[in-house]
């Protein structure tokens, strides 16, 4: 297969990692990832195991966070829950393009909870940086880290209603889906990331490997073009789906997989691209008993790092 033939087919989201074999960082991404994974373990806040994470602990993290780097991070409290805990929106950055990150719209999926804490303690760390002044100018970072705590305190993937979130884009009979929602037509962003664990028993393709990491540019005909560029967002989820793929490749090479693209009507990441914000879907599922536990948090840190950068 020539070289285009390749760039064609990671374009189009149809890579699965088991074929390629591993290649040298591109010029997709200005960062050093190497140095990232080692700035992850500087900058981190996240507990050891990503479940022992409740509302609790993230609401003290986001307050002292906020407290150390006034500058760069702001939260607000967006919603609350039925059982009262409230639900946090941080922003970082004033660009006029908005970038959208929500996780733990199923309560038993914490990994991405972690990463996004992490990320924000990075960008606070780090704000000076160039490359990450460069993203703080040009856009606005949204962070909803924790989208249903009452279900994240039982380690349930439904709300207290026994609802789940992800089913509930069009009936909105949810406070956090309505939430979402909202949050989303008020900021209009560009680009959503869409934050999940998936069964660790999932593999990639046949090759009988656990899939450490699953991605999916969602797909949908009615994508419109984004405002001002005359792009389809569906390219940009596409392109951003590729700049995951090849960061994190050094650390999950052969077990990362490409997630089932079914339209769903009734999901969040599905129905948001045909609002207008494309999504990115990030699966973490399964990995080697030798790894610790939080081994897919930093994967998410640099992938999201290595998007950003792009």
């Amino acid at each position: 297969m020539d070289l285009a033939a390749v760039l064609l087919s990671m374009l189009l989201g149809t890579v699965v990692a088991a074929v390629f074999t591993p290649v040298p960082p591109s010029d997709l991404y200005e960062i050093d990832i190497s140095q990232l994974a080692e700035g992850w373990a500087d900058a981190r806040l996240s507990p050891a195991d990503p479940s022992a994470l409740k509302h609790t602990k993230l609401k003290g993290f986001i307050q002292s966070l906020v407290r150390e780097y006034p500058e760069a991070l702001h939260a607000q409290t967006a919603g609350v829950s039925l059982e009262g805990r409230e639900i946090f929106l941080v922003s970082a950055g004033s660009g006029p393009d908005r970038i959208l990150f929500w996780s733990q719209m199923h309560g038993d999926e914490p990994t991405a909870t972690s990463a996004l804490i992490d990320l924000m303690s990075y960008i606070g760390r780090h704000r000076e940086d160039p490359w990450v002044a460069r993203v703080l100018g040009k856009y606005t970072l949204l962070f909803i880290p924790m989208l249903n705590p009452d279900g994240a305190e039982r380690g349930s993937r439904r709300n207290r209603q026994g609802l789940d979130i992800n089913r509930d884009a069009r009936a909105l009979q949810t406070p956090e889906g309505r939430l979402l929602k909202d949050i989303r037509d008020r900021y209009r962003p560009i680009l959503g990331f869409n934050l999940h664990n998936q069964s660790s028993l999932t593999t990639v393709g046949e090759t009988g490997r656990e899939a450490t990491v699953a991605l999916l540019a969602v797909a949908s005909d009615r994508m419109p073009a984004l405002a001002g560029s005359g792009e389809q967002g569906s390219l940009l989820a596409r392109r951003v789906a590729s700049v995951l793929y090849e960061a994190l490749s050094p650390f999950a090479y052969g077990r990362i997989s490409r997630y089932d693209e079914k339209f769903n009507p009734r999901a969040f990441g599905d129905n948001m691209t045909v609002w207008g914000t494309p999504v990115v879907l990030i699966e973490s599922g399964g990995q080697a008993p030798e790894l610790p536990p939080d081994f897919a948090v930093k994967l998410n840190f640099v992938g999201l790092c290595a998007a950003l950068s792009s």
